[in-house]
């Protein structure tokens, strides 16, 4: 199904000096990649609706016969699939890029060390996409060529300092001026406080900037296809359990849709979304903060304790409107204007011209509408948790067994919310959407041994449950990602110069947890493991 090819070099050089007590640093980096991405068996639009049509078969030389899409499975001959497939499609981009940086720094009296620099970088890329899919022919969406790049040039100065024997401060600053968005400056301060020998406090805040990447600076009217779960799909059940709104329910069936159960698709509808560049992207702006503790010989001697809470918030976020999102909050309107807002959104095919909200695009011979909408900067969001980190190590006096560690890496996410023009608000946390999975609690529990030139650890991979974003449990078997816990082996050994590792993962063999709305087999890749227990060996040699 698909195959890539990536061919890329890098070549750095550069001078370090000592001169008047301080280090200089000189160096450039050229670098350049190329890929190309090769798919198989994409289905062809123009095909089908020559496939299906007798009197346009009949017409094409190439046709095998007509189709009847509605036959038995398997019914569809080898000649009919090998024409309404586009075969191979090859897909090619690449990217360049230079840097050229000098950097001063040095040791300041007290204890304060200092470094300061400027760099100018260049970048630029191109994207040349199949023929096919620069027509739009294909299942896989339309893709126009592009090319771009810019400039920046960048000037910093960062210094620590110990302002007494409890208090350590660090500061930051950097201007960047881009040839595209304009020049910014960003700053970062910290402090570290030594409250008592087993306490220790440390806060950092700071602001962010990400200017707009090639892809984005240069994206051109393109399209997809996202799932549609909507609302108006079994609202009957949806209704009773408090899943939607009167109100969306009654939109709903002045629409035309039918609530009861006999409206079920039987299928993931994919409704066609068209996005095209709006305007000048402005770049994305943030700011983090993040409060601790580290706490030394917690409760036990030699037990290790970090506490932090953080916080994040970006303005201006670079994004594409969430589809969904789109639809429910069209729906929640209590008089749906289908000229403005998110409402305005639907393409308008002339089929609802007598209905009770004038001409729309949501209805589509009873499915979801499809969708036109801008790309670029969408609106905020803003992420917030506590991470929690625990070790603790020491010796021991087995025969081969010198010592052994513990380990406890955990985040409690509270909130990862986004607000987008177009689909208004939502808190994605303890849910599992099409691409993504946002659990409240995951960690990570290790416990290992170690001798002399050996380590054997054994981690517990835990991820809590969470909740199928868009469908309700009174409209599916599967709308929740259970809980899960994956068990992973690894022992390391030295001898000479080379270094053996020696593993299993997913010990226990445990399935990934299913959830409706996904559309990778009905799980997520990216999160739980899809493979099932595995061996692995490697070796590395040093010279």
């Amino acid at each position: 199904m698909f195959d890539q090819t990536v061919d890329q070099y890098n070549i750095t050089m550069g001078l370090k000096w000592e001169s008047n007590g301080m280090d200089h640093d000189l160096y450039l980096v050229v670098a350049e990649t190329e890929q190309v991405d090769e798919t198989l068996n994409y289905g062809r639009f123009d095909r089908w609706a020559i496939a299906v049509d007798p009197v346009a078969c009949a017409a094409s030389s190439s046709c095998p016969g007509v189709l009847n899409p509605f036959a038995e499975f398997g019914s569809i001959s080898d000649e009919q699939m090998s024409f309404l497939t586009a075969g191979s499609l090859k897909d090619q981009s690449g990217a360049e890029m230079e840097l050229f940086a000098y950097t001063i720094s040095g040791d300041l009296s007290n204890g304060s060390a200092f470094a300061v620099g400027v760099e100018k970088r260049s970048e630029s890329g191109y994207f040349k996409p199949d023929e096919f899919s620069a027509e739009g022919l294909t299942t896989g969406g339309a893709s126009s060529p592009l090319r771009g790049g810019f400039n920046v040039t960048e000037v910093f100065g960062e210094i620590f300092t110990s302002v007494s024997d409890q208090l350590n401060v660090d500061a930051s600053v950097r201007y960047s001026d881009y040839d595209t968005v304009g020049d910014t400056t960003n700053f970062k301060v910290g402090a570290d406080y030594v409250v008592s020998d087993d306490l220790r406090m440390r806060a950092t805040y700071g602001t962010g900037f990400r200017a707009p990447n090639v892809s984005e600076l240069n994206t051109v009217a393109s399209t997809t296809f996202p799932v549609i779960d909507l609302p108006c799909e079994f609202a009957d059940r949806r209704l009773a359990s408090g899943s939607i709104t009167q109100n969306i329910y009654d939109n709903c069936v002045s629409l035309g849709f039918d609530p009861s159960d006999a409206g079920e698709y039987g299928f993931a509808w994919q409704s066609y979304h068209e996005y095209y560049a709006d305007g000048d992207l402005a770049p994305e702006e943030s700011t983090n903060l993040s409060i601790g503790l580290v706490m030394e010989d917690v409760l036990i001697d030699g037990l290790s304790l970090a506490v932090d809470y953080w916080n994040i918030e970006i303005e201006e976020v670079i994004a594409l409107p969430i589809a969904n999102l789109i639809f429910r909050d069209c729906l929640s309107q209590t008089v749906m204007d289908f000229s403005t807002g998110s409402c305005g959104l639907f393409i308008d095919y002339g089929l609802n011209d007598d209905s009770a909200f004038g001409p729309n695009g949501m209805y589509y011979f009873s499915y979801p509408g499809d969708i036109e909408t801008p790309w670029g900067n969408q609106g905020t969001f803003s992420s917030d948790g506590i991470d929690i980190s625990a070790s603790m190590s020491g010796d021991l006096d087995m025969g081969n067994v010198s010592g052994y560690v513990l380990a406890f890496d955990a985040t409690m996410h509270n909130s990862y919310e986004q607000e987008f023009t177009f689909g208004g608000s939502y808190d994605y946390v303890g849910t599992a959407d099409g691409f993504a999975v946002y659990p409240e609690f995951r960690y990570v529990l290790s416990a290992g041994l170690q001798g002399d030139n050996w380590t054997s650890v054994m981690n517990l991979r835990g991820v809590s449950e969470s909740d199928d974003v868009w469908r309700p449990a009174v409209t599916t078997a599967d709308a929740k990602a259970e809980a899960i816990t994956y068990i992973d082996a690894v022992t390391t050994y030295d001898y000479g110069n080379a270094t053996f590792r020696f593993g299993i993962n997913n010990l226990t063999d445990e399935n990934p947890p299913y959830f409706h709305s996904n559309f990778n087999g009905n799980t997520e890749p990216g999160v739980y493991d899809v493979i099932g227990r595995r061996a692995f060996v490697s070796v590395v040699i040093s010279y």
